[in-house]
């Protein structure tokens, strides 16, 4: 897997938003693993590594037009997929698992598109026993069962389990993309350890948790979370959808 050092301070980007609108930002500042970009309206938020990548990418989409849209359309799940920092393992150590995590970003309405089955591809690839996932999205109750997230990822991953949560409480039309959400996907050899699985209290997709038994009583709760960066950018983006809920609850 590519290893890539970090894009320098005034890096520019185009960033599109939910109403449509391209907005021009740059790196202003690191926190940790993550990139602190402020845009041109004076916003800021955070990014990772390869969110700032694909964005680059956008500015060179923006100049070439529709060659370049079709070029970044394809190699977008590629793009996602690269990193910095150490190598990732080609197979795991003994008495070992691989645990990932990946901001996959906003999933399609079908299972039969190339990124629904790029993704069950990639998590078979991994070799990882469990998969974290934050945003993807989907609001399932307005899918046919067949399209859930959980079917998705056994395509390739035969007897896996996925559970996925997004914000309940949107009230009104019930659209099938929904910002954000948080996933774990669970490979067949691992769910023989299987004990439960649960979400956020409040119903905001915030996170996703599974718990797993092992030897002499002990357990394991791994846990995909997701924190919103602060982004008033469009009624429906994560950080409105959860300032709104909380507001409304007086708190």
């Amino acid at each position: 897997m590519l290893v890539t050092e970090r894009f320098g301070i005034g890096t520019e980007i185009i960033k599109g938003f939910e109403e449509g609108t391209l907005y021009e930002g740059k790196v202003v500042g690191y926190r940790d693993i993550y990139y602190r970009i402020k845009y041109e309206d004076d916003d800021e938020e955070e990014l990772e590594h390869g969110q700032v990548y694909k964005y680059l990418k956008a500015r060179a989409i923006k100049e070439t037009g529709r060659k370049g849209l079709d070029f970044f359309r394809i190699n977008a799940p590629k793009i996602d997929s690269e990193s910095f920092g150490h190598n990732f393992p080609t197979r795991p150590n003994d008495q070992c698992m691989i645990i990932t995590f990946q901001n996959i970003g906003p999933q399609k309405k079908t299972l039969h598109c190339f990124n629904s089955k790029q993704t069950s591809r990639a998590f078979r690839e991994s070799k990882a026993s469990i998969a974290l996932y934050a945003e993807p999205s989907l609001n399932e109750k307005s899918l046919p069962r067949n399209e859930r997230f959980h079917e998705r990822m056994r395509e390739f991953n035969e007897g896996s389990l996925s559970f996925l949560n997004n914000n309940e409480n949107i009230e009104g039309h019930q659209d099938w993309k929904r910002r954000g959400g948080t996933a774990i996907t669970a490979e067949s050899n691992i769910m023989t350890h299987f004990h439960s699985k649960g979400k956020d209290q409040h119903n905001l997709g915030r996170w996703t948790w599974m718990r797993f038994r092992g030897r002499q009583g002990v357990y394991l709760r791994v846990i995909s979370a997701y924190k919103p960066c602060k982004n008033r950018t469009g009624n429906h983006s994560v950080w409105t959808q959860q300032v709104n809920y909380f507001q409304k609850k007086g708190m």
